[in-house]
C-alpha cells in the first residue's frame, strides 16, 4: 500500500488513508494546501529578506553618498572660507589704510596749529635784548 506525502511526513498512516487502497482525496487536497501556503511563506520571506537587504545596502549607499559628498564639498568650503578670509583681511587693510591717510591728515593740522601758536608766542615774548636783568647782589663785607 502507497502511502500519502501527509502520512509519510506523520510518520504514520492516518485513519482516513488506512480504509483507502492508497493517498485519500483529502489527505491530498491538505498536501496541496500545505505545499501552497509553505511556499508562499518561503516566497514573502525571501522577498521581505531582499527588502530588508535592499534597504541595508540603499542605507549603506545613501550613507557612502553622503560621505563623498561632504568630502567633495570640503574642499570646496575650505576654498570658499579662504576666499572669505582673504576678503575680510582686504576690507581691514582698506580700512586701515583709509585710517591711517586720516590720522596723518589729522596730525598735518595739529603740525600747522602748533606752528601758528609758536609763531603767535614768539611774536608776544619780549625780545632778550629788551629783558632787564637786576644785578646780582654780592656778598656784604667783601671789597675788592
Amino acid at each position: 500500500m502507497a502511502e500519502c506525502l501527509v502520512c509519510t511526513n506523520f510518520g504514520r498512516t492516518l485513519d482516513c488513508c488506512k480504509a483507502a487502497r492508497g493517498p485519500c482525496a483529502l489527505c491530498e487536497e491538505f498536501h496541496h494546501l500545505l505545499t501552497r501556503e509553505v511556499t508562499q511563506q518561503v516566497s514573502a520571506h525571501l522577498a521581505r529578506q531582499n527588502e530588508e537587504n535592499d534597504e541595508a545596502w540603499r542605507a549603506r549607499c545613501d550613507d557612502l553618498e553622503a560621505q563623498i559628498k561632504v568630502l567633495q564639498e570640503t574642499p570646496e568650503k575650505r576654498a570658499q572660507e579662504k576666499s572669505d578670509m582673504i576678503e575680510s583681511l582686504k576690507r581691514q587693510t582698506e580700512d586701515a589704510d583709509a585710517e591711517e591717510k586720516r590720522l596723518w591728515k589729522y596730525a598735518a593740522e595739529r603740525r600747522q596749529v602748533l606752528k601758528k601758536l609758536q609763531e603767535q608766542l614768539r611774536v608776544r615774548e619780549t625780545p632778550q635784548e629788551f629783558v632787564f636783568r637786576e644785578a646780582k647782589k654780592g656778598k656784604k663785607g667783601k671789597k675788592r
